[in-house]
């Protein structure tokens, strides 16, 4: 395999994008790796330039258009005088930083690459200016050095190249400076009670030829086209080719309810050449009660379709597809507000109609400082509250639940106790193996919470984090109760709300007349317990949960047409501790306390 002439891109099974270069209507060159398949193998491809003198040049510049994508593989641009030393060459690593199934610009293969084509400009000037004869080559390698996973080799995507130039100076504007990275808020909707400073960060680049000098990052905040706020960062001379990071150090903090927009803008002594690529903005709600990471499902597939293949343990028959999404809110004012509602998007289907998704709310302290939402860390002192979901099977992506976080055993409203960062959860408990019946759950990749995470952990010294997930890959212990919720979810975001504020107005219960006998036995209980019920008529739903004082629920049963029934509940797993049985029908609803005790 060698590189080749084409007018139609790649050919292989795995073909990427074809290359839409400037002059692409009279062809390109290409190595196609997919095509050329050696699996296990070595795939090594050189296409070298002729002789090229620039003995009277003090800078040579070399650019070229482009489409490539990696994967066990790398691309590089070589520079020497001697072939038959071609290890002595200047190499340039033009895609650095890029990594398996990714474009060269760091766009994903699975979609069209965000540049097609590719522009790539390198300053070829120490290895080639003053020469009498140079080449430059392009390299093509892939083979053990390298793999970024796996072990396959020798059989990779593909490299497009086009309109190859080589310029006697930089063809780049003198004045260009681009704002390439920027940080947002924690959340895009905040309650006004719960409100805290947001502090900004932006990463600027010089993609110019020359040094730009008093360059400034400014932020402004407006509220009905208005200025609320404004500060500034000044990062004095930035190079050409580098980058500069501001983290503007005096935060806002919002004093009423609205829609704020956060401007940034970069400037600069010079007049910039491309003003676009110098601002961005994005919005941020502040309401009554409402904690939302978005304002919509938006830009993305739903979430849980990208896990449910996620643990090799799921390919078992025998494992069950349980898992818990959520997101993590920061509340400064936690004491005198209460858990109100949560709000959630899925998609239910008639296939998983009946399964119950558990909401949960967790007070969240990293005790081991590792950054992963630990199973330890989950346990009953951190619990603030559960509640249980029904689905019906018609719920569609945009069908939202909102569910309220009531204490059955006393009629009330939970109180927050504290500040703190409180994960909202929503978890699938289930004994369900087969993907056909897997529940979806609704999301956004509208924002980017990654330079966010960077600001508050690097900067501010004080983390805040976007969504949590876990997967259990173990046995079914109907908990998730050994799973590790990692933190590490930034661009896309489950629709996972968190209502906080004052107590909510609950009304009063409607319980089940005296008439109606319920009875536990034996109580304390150990490895099993009993519940009976006789009622004085048919009852046409009966929903079953065993919950502990804070109101995590740790097992649930619907009934049909029950009038009198005993049913046996395994408790063996279940941590010692008061507990009570919450029993729901349409005539109303109890609650039986007791006791386990190993």
């Amino acid at each position: 395999s060698n590189w080749v002439f084409t007018t139609v891109g790649p050919q292989g099974p795995y073909s990427v994008a074809v290359m839409n270069s400037t002059t692409a209507g009279n062809g390109w060159v290409i190595f196609d790796s997919d095509s050329n398949c050696n699996p296990a193998g070595v795939q090594e491809a050189w296409l070298i330039s002729p002789p090229i003198n620039a003995e009277d040049k003090d800078e040579v510049w070399m650019s070229f258009e482009t489409i490539y994508a990696s994967f066990n593989d790398s691309a590089t641009v070589h520079v020497g005088t001697d072939l038959g030393n071609m290890g002595s060459w200047a190499k340039y690593d033009v895609f650095g930083g890029v990594t398996n199934n990714q474009y060269g610009d760091g766009s994903a293969v699975t979609s069209a690459p965000t540049n097609n084509p590719q522009q790539v400009l390198v300053n070829i000037t120490d290895a080639a200016a003053g020469e009498a004869q140079f080449y430059f080559a392009f390299r093509f390698l892939s083979d053990l050095t390298t793999l970024d996973a796996g072990s396959l080799t020798g059989c990779a995507y593909s490299w497009q190249i086009d309109d190859i130039e080589l310029n006697e100076s930089s063809p780049l504007p003198p004045h260009d400076m681009r704002l390439s990275d920027y940080s947002i808020a924690p959340n895009a909707v905040y309650p006004l009670s719960q409100v805290e400073p947001i502090y900004y960060l932006g990463e600027i680049q010089n993609v110019g030829s020359t040094d730009q000098t008093n360059v400034n990052i400014t932020m402004e905040v407006t509220a009905g086209g208005s200025p609320v706020f404004n500060t500034n960062i000044n990062l004095g001379t930035v190079e050409p080719d580098s980058f500069a990071i501001g983290l503007l150090t005096d935060p806002f903090l919002p004093s009423s309810t609205g829609t704020y927009l956060a401007t940034y803008n970069v400037v600069a002594d010079s007049s910039d050449i491309n003003t676009v690529n110098n601002t961005a903005a994005y919005s941020m709600i502040v309401n009554d009660s409402a904690f939302q990471k978005e304002t919509e499902i938006a830009n993305s597939p739903t979430l849980t379709g990208l896990y449910p293949q996620s643990p090799a343990e799921w390919a078992d028959p025998s494992v069950p597809h349980q898992w818990g999404i959520g997101n993590l809110y920061y509340v400064p004012g936690g004491a005198g507000n209460y858990l109100r509602y949560v709000t959630f998007s899925i998609d239910g289907t008639a296939g998983n109609a009946g399964e119950i998704l558990f909401i949960t709310v967790y007070r969240w302290e990293d005790e081991n400082g590792d950054f992963v939402m630990n199973a330890s860390e989950r346990d009953n002192d951190a619990l603030v509250g559960a509640t249980t979901y029904t689905i019906q099977g018609n719920e569609d992506p945009n069908f939202f639940v909102t569910t309220p976080f009531i204490n059955i055993a006393t009629g009330g409203s939970i109180e927050l106790v504290e500040e703190g960062l409180y994960a909202v959860v929503v978890e699938h408990l289930t004994t369900v193996t087969d993907d056909s019946k897997q529940v979806v759950i609704g999301g956004s990749s509208a924002r980017d919470y990654f330079p966010m995470v960077v600001t508050w952990f690097d900067f501010v010294q004080d983390p805040r984090w976007a969504a949590v997930v876990g997967v259990n890959d173990n046995a079914n212990d109907g908990q998730l109760a050994g799973t590790d919720f990692e933190t590490n979810l930034y661009s896309l975001v489950p629709v996972v709300r968190f209502s906080v504020g004052d107590e909510l107005n609950v009304g009063t219960i409607n319980l089940l007349d005296p008439a109606n006998r319920t009875t536990v036995f034996p109580n304390p209980a150990s490895d099993v317990t009993m519940l009976d019920m006789e009622f004085t008529e048919v009852m046409q739903q009966v929903e079953i949960r065993i919950s502990d004082v804070q109101g995590r629920t740790y097992l649930a049963q619907q009934l049909e047409n029950v009038q009198a029934q005993t049913i046996e509940f395994n408790v063996e797993h279940m941590p010692s501790g008061a507990y009570f049985f919450e029993i729901i029908t349409e005539k109303g609803v109890r609650a039986e306390n007791f006791i386990i005790q190993h």
